[in-house]
C-alpha cells in the first residue's frame, strides 16, 4: 500500500512539473507488493549466504595452506632420508675401501711396519705375516 501511494505521488508530481493538470496513467496494480518483513527475511538470507560463502572460502584457504605445509614437510623428510642414505652408502664405500686397503697391506720388514704405525701386528690383523713374527707367538714386530 505504501509503495502504491509513493508511485501515485511520483506520477502526480511529474505531471504537475510537466504542466499537465491531470495524470492519465494509472499505477500498475498487478506488480507484487513486497512487505518489509519479506525484505528483511530476504536481506537476512542473503547475509547468511554471503557469510557461508566467506566461511567456505576461509576453510578452503586453510585446507590449501595445510596441504602445502604437509607437502613441504614430506619433501623435507624425503630429502633428509635421501641425504642420510647417500651418506650411509658413502660411509660403507669408504669402509670397504679401507678394509680392502688393510687386507692388502704387506710390510717388507718390521721397520716398514713401525714406520707405518702398524707395529705390533697381531695375528688376523692386516699386515700380519709369519715372516714378521720371529718368535711365533701371534704378534709380529713385537720386539
Amino acid at each position: 500500500m505504501h509503495r502504491l501511494f509513493t508511485v501515485g505521488l511520483a506520477l502526480t508530481l511529474a505531471a504537475t512539473l510537466a504542466g499537465c493538470s491531470t495524470v492519465d496513467a494509472e499505477p500498475d496494480m498487478s506488480a507484487p507488493i513486497v512487505s518489509a518483513v519479506d525484505q528483511d527475511a530476504a536481506a537476512k538470507a542473503e547475509a547468511e549466504r554471503v557469510q557461508a560463502e566467506a566461511a567456505q572460502a576461509e576453510a578452503d584457504r586453510v585446507a590449501a595452506e595445510q596441504a602445502a605445509a604437509a607437502q613441504v614437510e614430506a619433501d623435507r623428510v624425503a630429502a633428509e632420508q635421501a641425504a642420510a642414505a647417500a651418506a650411509q652408502e658413502e660411509a660403507a664405500r669408504i669402509a670397504q675401501a679401507q678394509a680392502a686397503a688393510r687386507a692388502s697391506v704387506e710390510y717388507k720388514n718390521c721397520d716398514a711396519a713401525r714406520a707405518a704405525g702398524a707395529a705390533p701386528i697381531s695375528m688376523g690383523q692386516p699386515g700380519y705375516s709369519r715372516k714378521l713374527d720371529r718368535d711365533g707367538d701371534g704378534i709380529a714386530c713385537d720386539a
